[in-house]
């Protein structure tokens, strides 16, 4: 059964995956390094296209969660990006 991808929700569905994705590397389920599941296992698992899956995997590349090695695989950055200070063109965080 797929994760759920709210399709009537405001936010888009690769920013759904993307927002998935960091909170599972946060929480350990991916560790640094680490191989991250097959492109055609994540869009089943989403229950999406891979054009969208792949949209999302390239936010988080460039968001520095991620990197792809061709012929490999997709891996998680080792080290995680800094989450404590906003990145260009993201909304602050308040305290």
């Amino acid at each position: 059964m797929p994760d759920e991808i709210d399709h009537h929700a405001p936010e888009w569905p690769y920013r759904q995956i993307v927002t998935t994705l960091k909170t599972e590397i946060q929480a350990g389920r991916w560790q640094p390094g680490g191989q991250l599941d097959t492109e055609k296992a994540l869009c089943e698992r989403f229950g999406v296209a891979r054009k969208t899956l792949r949209r999302a995997l390239g936010s988080l590349r460039e968001e520095g969660w991620i990197f792809t090695v061709p012929h490999r695989g997709t891996f998680v950055a080792n080290p995680l990006p800094d989450t404590t200070e906003p990145r260009p063109g993201e909304p602050g965080r308040g305290l």
